[in-house]
């Protein structure tokens, strides 16, 4: 479902409109639009997805930061150095 929500926004909207208009124009006998057709189906499904691995890349990374930035707290107990967690 969540790859579905990037073929819904104002750019993605603007296209599926393109993509009616030139269906329309090709059911109605002018078959000279079929390839803008194609042209603009493909164009969404390649936003669509390469939004969604950006994003899911992205998530990816801000994960591995978070666990890569683990606050730790360098203590002296005893006369010595210790790392810990710092919560």
């Amino acid at each position: 479902l969540k790859f579905l929500s990037f073929f819904w926004g104002p750019m993605p909207i603007m296209i599926w409109i393109a993509a009616l208009v030139e269906l329309i124009q090709c059911l109605s006998g002018r078959s000279q639009h079929w390839p803008d057709f194609g042209v603009l189906i493909g164009l969404q499904i390649i936003n669509g997805t390469v939004g969604f691995f950006e994003e899911y890349n992205a998530g990816n990374a801000i994960a591995e930061l978070k666990a890569s930035l683990a606050p730790k707290a360098n203590v002296k107990r005893d006369g010595k150095f210790q790392i810990i967690k710092a919560r």
